[in-house]
């Protein structure tokens, strides 16, 4: 079986590869709003493992709410033959629908093993205060 090691991840406004360089904005683990449910225009997952070079892998990705799942890639897994030993993946949400306050877990599953976990949190701003 494949090794993997977990580098990061996180959750962020835009991030791409350019000149074999991650450019990152806007890092976040709390999505604010007025009231829910709300629609948050777009999340980037990023995560970052050493594997072994030359080895095919799956990987897909869940956010999950009260053990329910929210939306998931996982029909459409990412498969790939690793063409180094540091591979980043990176996922553009689109309009994902929050529905309610509290901890949402986002799960990268490679080979069908969890193997990187991290979370955000929805909450409640109030019209006119400041983002913390």
């Amino acid at each position: 079986m494949p090794s993997k090691k977990l580098n990061f991840i996180f959750t962020c406004d835009n991030a791409e590869l350019r000149n074999g360089k991650l450019y990152v904005g806007g890092i976040f683990d709390s999505i604010n709003a007025e009231k829910y449910p709300v629609i948050h225009k777009v999340m980037v997952l990023v995560s970052n493992f050493d594997v072994d070079q030359g080895e095919q892998y799956s990987e897909y990705f869940r956010i999950v709410r009260d053990k329910k799942v929210v939306i998931t890639n996982q029909e459409k897994p990412v498969e790939l033959i690793a063409p180094s030993p540091r591979h980043q993946f990176i996922h553009r949400i689109f309009d994902l629908k929050i529905e309610e306050l509290g901890r949402y877990d986002v799960e990268i599953y490679i080979n069908n093993e969890l193997a990187a976990k991290t979370y955000f949190e929805a909450k409640i701003i109030e019209r006119g205060q400041r983002y913390v």
